[in-house]
């Protein structure tokens, strides 16, 4: 006894609606230990979490010349002729700038 298209339909939908509720997550302290649980959204709707405590070390030498770099692009563009809209325009779109920012 197979089922209706209709109610085949309705069993998915029930099914999608059912995949988009909250959940549950618990919720730790920095330590690690469990503190509480709250309402999570669903994988496809929830937030990356960048934890900056566990960022790689700065290579300041490294920031320092890709911001040398960029400024140097700039001003090649800035000293062109055009107006200030277009040498902004180009500036941002220019490879160097971009990686520098």
């Amino acid at each position: 006894a197979g089922l209706s298209a209709a109610a085949a339909s309705m069993l998915n939908a029930d099914r999608k609606r059912k995949s988009c509720r909250s959940q549950k997550a618990p919720v730790k302290s920095r330590g690690g230990e469990s503190i509480d649980t709250v309402p999570i959204k669903p994988a496809r709707l929830a937030t990356t979490e960048i934890n900056y405590y566990k960022l790689d070390g700065i290579d300041a030498p490294k920031v320092i010349e890709s911001v040398r770099s960029g400024l140097k692009a700039m001003k090649q563009i800035i000293e062109a002729t055009g107006s200030a809209d277009e040498k902004l325009r180009a500036s941002l779109c220019d490879e160097q700038v971009m990686s520098a920012l």
